[in-house]
Protein backbone atom coordinates (compact mmCIF):
# COMPACT_ATOMS: atom_id res chain seq x y z
CA UNK A 1 0.00 0.00 0.00
CA UNK A 2 1.44 3.56 -0.81
CA UNK A 3 2.11 6.06 1.36
CA UNK A 4 -0.60 8.23 -0.46
CA UNK A 5 -3.01 5.56 -0.27
CA UNK A 6 -2.17 5.04 3.29
CA UNK A 7 -2.44 8.89 4.64
CA UNK A 8 -6.36 9.27 4.60
CA UNK A 9 -7.39 5.33 5.14
CA UNK A 10 -5.14 5.34 8.74
CA UNK A 11 -3.70 8.64 10.13
CA UNK A 12 -6.11 9.34 13.05
CA UNK A 13 -6.09 12.28 14.89
CA UNK A 14 -6.98 13.25 18.44
CA UNK A 15 -8.12 16.59 19.73
CA UNK A 16 -8.01 17.82 23.60
CA UNK A 17 -8.12 21.34 25.12
CA UNK A 18 -7.78 23.00 28.10
CA UNK A 19 -8.36 27.09 29.14
CA UNK A 20 -5.06 27.86 27.41
CA UNK A 21 -3.96 25.34 25.19
CA UNK A 22 -5.32 23.81 22.17
CA UNK A 23 -3.61 19.99 21.26
CA UNK A 24 -3.77 17.78 18.18
CA UNK A 25 -1.83 14.39 18.45
CA UNK A 26 -1.75 12.78 15.25
CA UNK A 27 -1.08 9.18 15.09
CA UNK A 28 1.08 7.89 12.45
CA UNK A 29 -0.24 4.87 10.08
CA UNK A 30 1.24 1.95 10.52
CA UNK A 31 2.07 -0.97 7.97
CA UNK A 32 2.60 -4.90 8.78
CA UNK A 33 3.40 -3.57 12.73
CA UNK A 34 5.62 -1.34 11.88
CA UNK A 35 5.54 2.80 11.82
CA UNK A 36 5.53 4.07 8.72
CA UNK A 37 7.45 7.20 8.56
CA UNK A 38 5.48 10.55 7.76
CA UNK A 39 7.64 13.02 9.23
CA UNK A 40 8.33 14.61 5.47
CA UNK A 41 4.83 14.45 4.27
CA UNK A 42 3.79 16.79 7.51
CA UNK A 43 6.66 19.15 6.70
CA UNK A 44 5.68 19.13 3.09
CA UNK A 45 1.91 20.03 4.40
CA UNK A 46 3.11 22.69 7.01
CA UNK A 47 5.09 24.46 4.38
CA UNK A 48 2.21 24.51 1.81
CA UNK A 49 0.89 27.22 4.23
CA UNK A 50 3.36 28.64 6.06
CA UNK A 51 7.26 29.86 6.60
CA UNK A 52 8.18 27.87 9.39
CA UNK A 53 11.68 27.96 12.02
CA UNK A 54 13.34 24.65 12.43
CA UNK A 55 15.07 23.77 15.98
CA UNK A 56 16.98 21.12 16.16
CA UNK A 57 19.22 19.60 19.20
CA UNK A 58 20.86 15.94 17.79
CA UNK A 59 20.54 15.31 22.34
CA UNK A 60 16.73 14.48 21.65
CA UNK A 61 17.14 12.07 19.13
CA UNK A 62 16.11 8.78 18.98
CA UNK A 63 18.39 7.42 16.20
CA UNK A 64 21.81 5.86 16.61
CA UNK A 65 24.62 8.36 17.78
CA UNK A 66 26.53 7.62 14.42
CA UNK A 67 23.41 7.49 12.27
CA UNK A 68 22.04 11.48 14.18
CA UNK A 69 25.49 12.89 13.50
CA UNK A 70 25.44 11.75 8.96
CA UNK A 71 22.21 13.37 9.40
CA UNK A 72 23.05 16.44 11.07
CA UNK A 73 26.43 16.65 8.36
CA UNK A 74 23.57 16.30 5.68
CA UNK A 75 21.60 18.84 6.78
CA UNK A 76 24.39 21.24 7.76
CA UNK A 77 25.70 20.28 4.44
CA UNK A 78 22.03 20.66 2.28
CA UNK A 79 21.42 23.90 3.83
CA UNK A 80 25.15 25.47 2.88
CA UNK A 81 24.37 24.37 -0.66
CA UNK A 82 20.86 26.15 -0.57
CA UNK A 83 22.19 29.24 1.03
CA UNK A 84 20.12 29.13 3.68
CA UNK A 85 21.44 30.51 6.73
CA UNK A 86 21.76 28.76 10.26
CA UNK A 87 22.37 29.69 13.56
CA UNK A 88 24.77 26.95 14.86
CA UNK A 89 26.58 25.67 18.48
CA UNK A 90 27.42 22.55 20.01
CA UNK A 91 27.90 21.59 23.54
CA UNK A 92 28.79 18.35 25.78
CA UNK A 93 26.36 16.43 27.78
CA UNK A 94 25.82 12.61 28.87
CA UNK A 95 24.43 10.54 26.60
CA UNK A 96 20.77 10.40 27.07
CA UNK A 97 18.89 9.94 23.48
CA UNK A 98 15.66 10.96 23.45
CA UNK A 99 13.19 13.88 23.79
CA UNK A 100 11.88 11.87 26.79
CA UNK A 101 15.09 10.65 28.35
CA UNK A 102 15.15 6.99 27.81
CA UNK A 103 18.52 5.85 28.25
CA UNK A 104 20.97 6.04 31.51
CA UNK A 105 24.44 6.74 30.57
CA UNK A 106 26.07 4.41 33.31
CA UNK A 107 29.97 5.08 32.41
CA UNK A 108 29.20 8.98 32.56
CA UNK A 109 30.62 9.53 28.93
CA UNK A 110 30.41 13.07 27.58
CA UNK A 111 28.78 13.23 23.93
CA UNK A 112 29.28 16.19 21.48
CA UNK A 113 25.25 17.82 20.34
CA UNK A 114 24.70 19.84 17.98
CA UNK A 115 22.02 22.52 17.48
CA UNK A 116 20.51 24.32 14.53
CA UNK A 117 18.11 26.39 14.13
CA UNK A 118 16.83 27.92 10.57
CA UNK A 119 13.87 29.27 8.56
CA UNK A 120 12.10 27.40 5.82
CA UNK A 121 9.76 29.49 3.55
CA UNK A 122 6.43 28.56 2.27
CA UNK A 123 6.53 26.73 -0.05
CA UNK A 124 9.84 24.67 0.31
CA UNK A 125 10.22 21.82 -1.06
CA UNK A 126 13.34 19.67 -1.02
CA UNK A 127 12.60 16.51 0.14
CA UNK A 128 15.75 15.27 1.45
CA UNK A 129 16.31 18.13 3.80
CA UNK A 130 13.11 17.83 5.07
CA UNK A 131 13.62 13.75 5.32
CA UNK A 132 16.81 14.14 7.04
CA UNK A 133 15.36 16.72 9.57
CA UNK A 134 12.29 13.96 10.62
CA UNK A 135 14.92 11.31 10.85
CA UNK A 136 16.77 13.36 13.80
CA UNK A 137 13.92 14.93 14.73
CA UNK A 138 13.09 18.94 15.31
CA UNK A 139 10.88 21.32 16.77
CA UNK A 140 9.09 23.00 14.48
CA UNK A 141 7.36 26.62 14.93
CA UNK A 142 5.21 27.66 12.21
CA UNK A 143 5.60 31.73 11.60
CA UNK A 144 2.60 34.21 11.67
CA UNK A 145 2.34 36.51 8.48
CA UNK A 146 4.33 39.42 8.23
CA UNK A 147 6.23 38.51 11.38
CA UNK A 148 10.03 39.72 12.00
CA UNK A 149 11.93 36.08 10.99
CA UNK A 150 15.31 36.95 12.39
CA UNK A 151 14.08 38.09 15.66
CA UNK A 152 12.34 34.72 15.84
CA UNK A 153 14.83 32.77 14.84
CA UNK A 154 17.33 33.84 17.39
CA UNK A 155 14.84 34.33 20.14
CA UNK A 156 14.33 30.64 19.49
CA UNK A 157 18.52 29.26 19.00
CA UNK A 158 19.18 31.34 22.38
CA UNK A 159 16.16 29.82 24.16
CA UNK A 160 14.74 32.98 25.03
CA UNK A 161 11.43 32.19 24.68
CA UNK A 162 10.97 29.83 27.87
CA UNK A 163 6.87 29.77 29.31
CA UNK A 164 4.79 27.78 26.92
CA UNK A 165 2.36 30.52 26.84
CA UNK A 166 4.75 33.18 25.70
CA UNK A 167 5.77 30.42 22.57
CA UNK A 168 2.20 29.85 21.97
CA UNK A 169 1.24 33.21 21.92
CA UNK A 170 4.05 33.95 19.35
CA UNK A 171 3.50 30.87 17.03
CA UNK A 172 0.53 29.66 15.20
CA UNK A 173 0.85 26.50 16.39
CA UNK A 174 4.17 24.30 17.73
CA UNK A 175 5.26 20.51 17.42
CA UNK A 176 8.02 17.86 17.78
CA UNK A 177 8.30 15.93 14.61
CA UNK A 178 10.69 12.67 14.75
CA UNK A 179 9.79 9.59 13.14
CA UNK A 180 10.32 7.06 15.78
CA UNK A 181 7.69 8.49 17.82
CA UNK A 182 5.01 7.10 15.96
CA UNK A 183 2.96 10.57 16.68
CA UNK A 184 3.30 13.99 17.05
CA UNK A 185 1.51 16.84 19.33
CA UNK A 186 0.22 20.28 17.66
CA UNK A 187 0.02 22.68 20.76
CA UNK A 188 -1.57 26.15 19.63
CA UNK A 189 -3.82 28.93 21.12
CA UNK A 190 -4.70 29.67 17.40
CA UNK A 191 -6.08 26.56 15.50
CA UNK A 192 -9.19 24.73 15.48
CA UNK A 193 -9.76 21.25 14.44
CA UNK A 194 -10.77 21.91 10.54
CA UNK A 195 -8.09 23.89 10.07
CA UNK A 196 -5.52 21.34 11.32
CA UNK A 197 -7.33 18.58 9.04
CA UNK A 198 -7.08 21.07 5.79
CA UNK A 199 -3.37 21.80 6.95
CA UNK A 200 -2.46 18.19 7.43
CA UNK A 201 -5.09 16.39 4.76
CA UNK A 202 -6.33 14.04 6.89
CA UNK A 203 -10.54 13.05 6.57
CA UNK A 204 -11.03 10.89 9.41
Amino acid sequence: MSLRNLWNKDIRIKASNNKETREFTIFYPAQKGKIVPIGQKLLLNILSYSDIIVHIDTGLSFNKEATTWDYSAAVRNTLSALAVHFEYRTYKAASSRGVLGGIVNLNNKKTTHEVMTFQLCKGFNYTDLLHAIAQIGGFIYVLPEHSEKQKYILKVFNEKIEEDHEKLALFEYILFINDFMGQTVIRTKHLDLKTVKEIFNIND
